[in-house]
Parts: structure tokens; sequence; C-alpha cells
């Protein structure tokens, strides 16, 4: 049986480890979730920027978490594939 495909709308990004956070998308085993989401920084460190930034970032934003839920339990969830931004250090 195979699943369905879902996106996760970037906008449901959240930055807190919190089980009060409801579930950004529903899935069952066998689905594919589509995701986007920033790097570590949420988008206030950019290519080029002053390392002047680093005293006034918001750490409030730090780590944006995207989380498609089980709504079955499940031991693990494979990811199968990751595309970075295309950035480099």
């Amino acid at each position: 049986m195979s699943g369905h495909e879902h996106t996760l709308d970037k906008k449901k990004i959240h930055h807190k480890w919190d089980k009060s956070v409801p579930p950004a998308i529903m899935i069952e085993p066998g689905d594919t979730v589509h995701c986007e989401a920033d790097e570590v920084t949420s988008g206030q460190v950019t290519p080029g920027c002053s390392a002047d930034i680093f005293a006034s970032l918001n750490f409030d934003l730090l780590y944006p978490l995207a989380g498609p839920y089980l709504s079955k339990a499940q031991s693990r969830v494979t990811f199968l594939k990751s595309r970075s931004c295309g950035c480099s250090p």
C-alpha cells in the first residue's frame, strides 16, 4: 500500500520542543512529506553578512523545527532525501 504525499507549509515551523505545540501535519505510515525549513538561525545569518550579527541574534528563533506527526505510534521515522539551501561556510 503506498501512502499519500503531503507538503508542510513553511509557516508552520516552530522554535521550541514542547508537546503542547499542535502537530503541523497528520500523516500515516508510508506517507511522504515534503517540507522546507530555514537554516539554524531562521534567516538571521545570511551569506555575506557581517560577523557583527552574532551579537544581536534573536535566540528565540534558533533551531526552526518542522515535524510531521505520525497518527499511529512508530518506533522510527526514515528520512529518505534531504536537500540543502546551497549555502556554503
